[in-house]
């Protein structure tokens, strides 16, 4: 027996709140680099940019896998971008597919939230790949954060 799933106001007040903590993360990943490096430390302040750079490309490679993938499921909706594939593949060659992700499904949220559009399955799948992205982020950075720190 299948449920049907809503999006409400309480699922896009927790993605808001995630959506900001992982800007939080991003900025706190890198004032901890900056310490490293103004304390004297260059070789720490590296690693702990090479633990960054290394998760952020594995996590826009399966971003942009998973927006090839999505494609070829026509109940998902366009690219998020204007310019479709070419403007999603440089978005995340710059390291902004997740960032891209982040404001689609902000954005499905909303009109499914507060009823403006039926975006419900829309924005449950585009959480759901976040929330995946976040977990690779977890043992692919912070992990190796931890033992550096």
């Amino acid at each position: 027996m299948a449920t049907e799933h809503n999006f409400g106001k309480g699922n896009f007040g927790l993605f808001l709140l995630g959506f900001v903590l992982y800007m939080t993360d991003i900025g706190t990943d890198l004032w901890v680099a900056a310490v490293y490096y103004i304390d004297g430390h260059p070789a720490w302040a590296l690693l702990v940019l090479l633990v960054i750079l290394i998760s952020a490309v594995i996590l826009q490679s399966f971003s942009w896998c998973w927006y090839e993938d999505d494609e070829k499921n026509p109940d998902l909706g366009n690219s998020g971008c204007a310019g479709g594939r070419w403007c999603r593949r440089v978005l995340h060659i710059f390291q902004m597919g997740v960032l891209l992700r982040y404001i689609k499904a902000l954005d499905y949220g909303y009109r499914a939230a507060f009823k403006t559009e039926d975006t419900h399955r829309k924005a449950i799948y585009a959480v759901t790949d976040l929330s995946m992205l976040r977990l690779f982020e977890a043992f692919l950075e912070t992990a190796p954060q931890l033992v550096l720190q």
